[in-house]
């Protein structure tokens, strides 16, 4: 809801076989793919958030304009084959 009301955009990838689940949550633009993900990163502000999600979950927070436009770089070349 503060996303909505903010108007801000979120997109996302994912694999294909997880589309059912994505679909009914409607909250994000999501594109699907064969291709092989990152799971699990965030990228906004020139910062990076990569968590992992096991038994004890960690997180990171990399600030750095360089490595968010490699990322965003990244993304968008699986975003605009999908």
């Amino acid at each position: 809801t503060k996303r909505k009301e903010k108007g801000l955009i979120v997109k996302g990838l994912a694999p294909k076989e997880l589309k059912e689940f994505f679909i009914k949550r409607k909250v994000l633009k999501m594109k699907y793919t064969n291709s092989t993900l990152l799971s699990d990163v965030s990228i906004c502000n020139g910062k990076i958030a990569i968590f992992s999600w096991g038994e004890k979950p960690v997180g990171y927070l990399i600030e750095s304009k360089q490595l968010s436009e490699m990322f965003k770089e990244f993304f968008y070349q699986i975003w605009n084959k999908s």
